[in-house]
């Protein structure tokens, strides 16, 4: 815009002077020079070189103009110390992907030999199955003796199970369901921990029924999300039992131990599910040889109390995979 305004300027200068050059030689036309006057004055001699300096500064303006319009624009560059601040957390980025790679590699491979282990065992099962029946159902029953029952109880399936019916379950009333008038070998009960929460109240109430519990850490991953079940620990425990009891309890509605269920029916026992019946699922009661639906009767009811935590007050969720603590048992006893 500047090399346009000067370009103008330089164009009325030019002409102006040629306007006065015109005049001059209008007025040297006009009359005839004194004999001492010069051939060409010194005047005209100036403004035709004026003039002529002003054409030359003219075309280069012009030709100046012409080359910054077809010139491409400059490329606009960030100055590194703007970038900076985004390479940073580029890198942040990059290392957290890099973490939870590794992380699900490690989870990954941990359940791969998890399947190896229980193909192995169901495999020797089978085979120890096929090749000599009653090796596996050792110490058989005796005529006229109570079945023998091992019970084993999911209690993170349970709680949650029990909570939609707004209540908590009693294990005396789950247990008698369980055992009727037979005679039971073994009871376990397999509970899923947080860090954050006590329970050795609802442990001890567990233990004091003679029933054995096992114990895992809830496991919190970088990403937020948990991981905390039992399931194919209780598949192991239960074809590990499975020789020694005439019925297999499930206390449970998931329907992951489908397949579970008619293995074990294959090698002898009888296989009763226990559980509520909105939240079992049908693929597992189809496959039991019977199912032992829980009601209300076999629950101890919350009372909302307003907020305010009390006896039998409904209390914070905990995380799911957790069982609660003993402020907020699962269960409790009549």
């Amino acid at each position: 815009m500047q090399r346009k305004g000067e370009l103008a300027e330089a164009r009325m200068l030019a002409e102006r002077l040629r306007k006065e050059v015109d005049d001059l030689r209008q007025q040297k036309g006009g009359r005839e020079a004194p004999a001492s006057a010069p051939a060409n004055p010194p005047a005209a001699d100036e403004l035709d070189r004026s003039v002529k300096r002003l054409a030359a500064e003219q075309r280069k303006l012009a030709h100046r103009l012409e080359k910054m319009l077809d010139a491409p624009p400059a490329e606009t560059s960030l100055a590194p110390e703007t970038l900076s601040p985004i390479v940073g957390t580029l890198g942040e980025l990059q290392k957290d992907i890099a973490a939870l790679r590794r992380e699900r590699r490690k989870d990954l491979a941990d359940q791969a030999k998890r399947l190896e282990e229980m193909a192995a065992e169901i495999q020797a099962a089978r085979a120890a199955v096929e090749s000599s029946p009653k090796a596996v159902r050792s110490a058989a029953r005796k005529k006229g003796e109570p079945e023998r029952v091992g019970v084993f109880i999911d209690v993170q399936n349970m709680y949650y199970a029990a909570r939609q019916l707004k209540g908590k379950l009693d294990f005396d009333a789950l247990l008698a369901a369980s055992v009727l008038d037979r005679r039971l070998i073994q009871a376990t009960a397999y509970v899923v921990e947080s860090k954050e929460i006590d329970q050795s109240g609802f442990i001890a109430m567990l233990q004091q029924r003679a029933i054995e519990v096992r114990r895992k850490t809830l496991k919190v991953r970088s990403d937020g999300s948990m991981k905390g079940d039992w399931d194919m620990e209780m598949a192991l425990d239960i074809l590990d039992m499975a020789g020694k009891l005439d019925v297999v309890v499930l206390v449970s509605g998931d329907g992951d131990f489908t397949s579970l269920v008619k293995r074990v029916k294959g090698m002898g026992p009888r296989v009763e599910v226990v559980a509520f019946p909105r939240s079992t699922a049908k693929s597992l009661l189809e496959a039991a040889d019977r199912f032992h639906p829980l009601d209300r009767r076999a629950m101890i009811r919350t009372i909302e109390t307003g907020g305010h935590e009390g006896e039998g007050a409904a209390k914070t969720e905990p995380p799911r995979g957790a069982t609660p603590p003993e402020t907020e048992p699962l269960t409790g006893v009549k």
